[in-house]
């Protein structure tokens, strides 16, 4: 894509996209469902991942509030 690209060529660029796109769809479907468990822990790292970044969030708007104007 990136040579496509490069070579202005982006009709072909947006063409392969579309076509790593649509494989990457039937791989996810074909994916066995996931046990109750590993979703479980992938859900656990997402709130971890949030709550981090809430966290990082907080501390930024405090720093904003306590500055001199």
């Amino acid at each position: 894509m990136d040579l496509a690209r490069s070579r202005g060529q982006m009709l072909r660029r947006r063409q392969l996209a579309e076509n790593l796109d649509a494989l990457r769809a039937r791989c996810r479907a074909s994916e066995p469902p996931q046990s109750r468990a590993a979703r479980i822990d992938r859900l656990e790292r997402d709130i971890r991942a949030l709550r981090a970044e809430l966290e990082h969030a907080e501390t930024q708007l405090r720093e904003l509030k306590n500055e001199r104007p």
